[in-house]
C-alpha cells in the first residue's frame, strides 16, 4: 500500500511539473504576441520566436521526463542521476528566452519622444512582465 501511494505520489509530481512547463510556455507565447501587438513584427521573426519556443517547451518535457537520460520509467525511488545536463541546458535557454522577450522592446521604447523617466517606467513594465 505504501508502495502504490510513493508510485503515484511520483507520477503526481510528474504531471506538476509537466504541466509547470505548460503553462510557462503559454505565458511565453502570451508575451510574444503583446509584444507583436505594441510592435508588429516581420513574419520571420514571429515565426522564428514561436519555433524558439516551441523548441523549449518540447525539450523542457523531455527533460523532466527523462531526468536520466534513458528512454524507461522514471526512477523509483527518485535519485539524484550523475548527469542532469538536459535539464541545466533547458533552464539556461529559459533564461536567455526570457531575457530576449524582456528586452525585445527596448530598442522601440528607447526611440519613443518621451521623457526619460516615462520612457525608463516603461521598460520597466515590460521587462518585468516578460520575466
Amino acid at each position: 500500500m505504501l508502495a502504490m501511494l510513493a508510485i503515484l505520489t511520483n507520477q503526481a509530481v510528474l504531471s506538476a511539473q509537466l504541466l509547470e512547463i505548460c503553462v510557462m510556455l503559454f505565458a511565453k507565447l502570451s508575451i510574444a504576441f503583446l509584444i507583436d501587438r505594441v510592435v508588429p513584427q516581420p513574419r520571420k521573426v514571429k515565426a522564428s520566436l514561436c519555433l524558439l519556443l516551441g523548441v523549449w517547451g518540447g525539450f523542457s518535457c523531455f527533460a523532466v521526463s527523462f531526468p536520466c537520460g534513458r528512454i524507461a520509467e522514471r526512477p523509483f525511488p527518485p535519485r539524484i542521476c550523475r548527469s542532469s545536463g538536459p535539464l541545466v541546458a533547458s533552464i539556461v535557454l529559459n533564461l536567455i528566452i526570457d531575457l530576449l522577450l524582456a528586452s525585445w522592446l527596448f530598442p522601440t521604447l528607447a526611440s519613443i519622444s518621451l521623457t526619460k523617466e516615462k520612457r525608463l517606467t516603461a521598460m520597466i513594465l515590460f521587462g518585468s512582465r516578460a520575466t
